[in-house]
């Protein structure tokens, strides 16, 4: 429900901030946001309109802002966003390595059929499938890696 919730309540803020800020480059997910301009003063003043908006009309309190350049890469849900392509982040390899690990372990043990084994790992892969993960996934899904059942 929580999901729910921020989308709804969050809305007035998304509508505030493309209808009269004028900001198309802007991504939301849940309560994480993330603006962009090439243009670091209209970026800062279009954050302060925000954060006085949200402040004064949905009584909440943003984080500090942190600029980035793009070159460098955008750490966002698990991802690492350049312009061009989307990088898993090093955390979110090893937590999806070591998921499967586990959930591969339950089914060799016999904890797990191969359905549950399936619902749990496929949404391992399609978070994966988002970013630039392709030789990761082989890698992982090499019959070295694979189940033994």
């Amino acid at each position: 429900t929580s999901q729910y919730f921020a989308n709804h309540y969050l809305s007035a803020a998304d509508h505030y901030l493309k209808e009269n800020l004028g900001n198309q480059a802007y991504v939301r997910y849940m309560d994480d946001m993330v603006l962009w301009s090439n243009d670091k003063e209209k970026l800062l003043e279009m954050g302060n309109k925000f954060n006085e908006y949200v402040s004064d009309n949905l009584l909440l309190t943003l984080k500090p802002f942190v600029f980035n350049f793009c070159k460098e890469g955008l750490p966002f849900l698990g991802y690492l966003i350049y312009p061009r392509q989307i990088q898993l982040l090093r955390a979110s390899k090893q937590r999806l390595k070591n998921k499967l690990n586990y959930y591969t372990d339950k089914l060799e043990n016999g904890n797990w059929g191969e359905q549950e084994y399936q619902r749990h790992i496929l949404p391992l892969f399609a978070f994966a499938l988002h970013s630039n993960s392709y030789a990761l996934r082989k890698r992982i899904l090499t019959k070295e890696n694979a189940p033994t059942v």
